[in-house]
């Protein structure tokens, strides 16, 4: 049974008390809905200067450790946010970086069959190459299918060859997963997406306080993984979310961090 998702600004007392415990943050972020609006095409988006203020200050507080974990390839995350002394996990949690933790061994796993990824993202780009607004992200260990922009009157033909691929996908041990316009294609074993990061970090981080933020699929697993020494917020009411607690909008998500400031 889904739990019922509480507004996170009806329970700031009791939360913020709770953060002034006195132990170590962990303040993982998703990049894209969370810090970033959702945008017609990836290479537009950006996040708001008042969001980066407070990620710069908040990376200088010993008290805070700020994870951006993001279905973005680790460059790309990187590069949008700009900022030193925090962590980035990219590819939903596959490529970390600024922890200082060894690469986990599934990882290793998943490099190594990489190829097959980019054997079907080369297969996939010639097959929906006639859709417009449609384009393939290969990002290495995984790859998205963006169809954010794609003709209402291709919506039928585009969806069939969406699950002609996913069919054959299966019989590769591959997972297709659908996000906000978005099909994130990835190996189905070993597993490790943003939930197994999540808490590969935080057994390295003993004693640490969770909060997990963010607002599509991937992020559920992150909600649904959080122990109990974390609590989880979506962006977005959902009655389906596993998240504790909800924020209206990335607006929220601002003044939650400018708070956490001071």
């Amino acid at each position: 049974m889904t739990k019922k998702i509480k507004p996170f600004w009806d329970h700031w007392p009791s939360i913020s008390k709770w953060i002034s415990s006195g132990k170590r943050l962990l303040l993982f972020l998703d990049f894209d809905g969370t810090l970033s609006p959702i945008v017609k095409t990836p290479n537009q988006a950006s996040i708001d200067a008042s969001i980066k203020d407070s990620l710069k200050k908040l990376s200088r507080i010993p008290f805070y450790e700020i994870f951006i974990i993001s279905g973005r390839s680790l460059k790309d995350v990187r590069k949008r946010v700009g900022l030193k002394n925090i962590h980035y996990a990219g590819n939903h949690g596959i490529d970390l970086s600024g922890t200082g933790l060894p690469i986990p061994s599934e990882v290793r796993q998943l490099y190594q069959r990489m190829g097959f990824i980019r054997l079907l993202s080369q297969k996939m780009e010639t097959a929906f190459k006639p859709f417009p607004g449609v384009f393939i992200e290969d990002k290495g260990p995984t790859l998205s299918l963006h169809y954010r922009n794609l003709p209402k009157e291709h919506e039928g033909s585009f969806r069939a060859l969406v699950y002609y691929f996913a069919e054959q996908a299966r019989r590769h041990s591959l997972v297709w997963r659908r996000g906000k316009k978005v099909w994130e294609v990835k190996l189905a074993s070993p597993s490790w997406g943003k939930a197994e990061a999540m808490l590969y970090i935080q057994r390295n981080f003993r004693g640490s306080l969770l909060i997990a933020i963010g607002d599509d699929v991937t992020d559920e697993d992150m909600f649904r993984a959080i122990p109990s020494n974390g609590i989880s917020v979506r962006v977005g009411k959902s009655k389906r979310s596993a998240a504790d607690y909800y924020f209206k909008s990335i607006d929220e998500v601002d003044l939650f961090l400018r708070r956490l400031c001071f």
